[in-house]
């Protein structure tokens, strides 16, 4: 019965490969960003994505009896395009703004085998002299309601040094962040990790088939009258890093609170 079962799997693939040698095309999909860039912000967004060959495998396991599991579940959370407010957001809303978040728009999604939410909000500090702390944070909600995320998780947050990325701004005034750190965050549910730098904080975790992330990027921008300051010779004034440290025991709370909105 193995072998006729292996000889079975052997065939189809076969089948499959040189089906999908004649046919197949390379697909790229790009999402557009969420929301809006006011003035000064420097944040700019891109997303990218390649389909694999492994759509051969997902057609021929399938049919042998392989690969077969059963979801992990999404403990009764749902999306809305409510769940951005500043409410659910709180005591990351106290930290990062002097009244609520600028008006964002959300980007759901809900299909047969995942929900997916995604929202943007901005804010901005007083930093001093003219200056002015920018806020982005980037919130995360997928539903997977057909497949275990785990394997995809460990995978994209294992613990690894980040390089830093140099952020683009209109007026050249903003310097990078310091290289970012991926290290697992214990004691959030299933799985749960956490990418902290000078300028950027970011958990994500992982409960049976929901996976959530809450990430906070900044930048000191010019926000005074006129245009902003030169040195002596001329060249732009440079502003102090902006620096998002102190949100590494606000998130945890955040994240807590967003997950119990999820499923209320």
């Amino acid at each position: 019965m193995a072998t006729a079962t292996a000889t079975a799997v052997a065939t189809a693939v076969a089948t499959a490969t040189a089906t999908a040698t004649a046919t197949a095309v390379a697909t790229t999909g790009r999402r557009p960003a969420v929301g809006g860039s006011a003035r000064r912000r420097p944040w700019l967004c891109a997303l990218g994505g390649v389909v694999a060959a492994s759509a051969v495998w997902a057609g021929v396991l399938p049919a042998t009896g392989y690969g077969r599991a059963t979801p992990p579940g999404v403990h009764g959370y749902h999306l809305s395009g409510g769940v951005c407010g500043r409410v659910n957001l709180e005591p990351l809303t106290d930290a990062v703004t002097s009244g609520g978040f600028e008006r964002n728009s959300p980007l759901l999604r809900k299909e047969p085998a995942l929900d997916h939410l995604e929202c943007e909000p901005t804010s901005e500090l007083p930093a001093g002299d003219g200056w002015v702390t920018s806020y982005l944070v980037q919130i995360t909600v997928d539903l997977h309601k057909k497949t275990d995320p785990r394997p995809e998780f460990v995978d994209a947050y294992h613990e690894s040094p980040v390089a830093p990325t140099p952020l683009e701004t209109d007026g050249g005034y903003s310097l990078p962040g310091y290289g970012v750190t991926t290290r697992a965050h214990p004691g959030l549910d299933d799985l749960a990790s956490c990418a902290t730098g000078t300028t950027h904080e970011m958990l994500s975790v992982l409960h049976g088939g929901a996976v959530v992330s809450i990430g906070v990027d900044a930048a000191n921008v010019w926000g005074g009258v006129g245009k902003a300051p030169l040195n002596a010779d001329g060249s732009p004034k440079t502003p102090a890093l902006a620096d998002v440290t102190g949100l590494r025991t606000v998130l945890p709370q955040t994240v807590r609170h967003l997950m119990a909105t999820l499923a209320a």
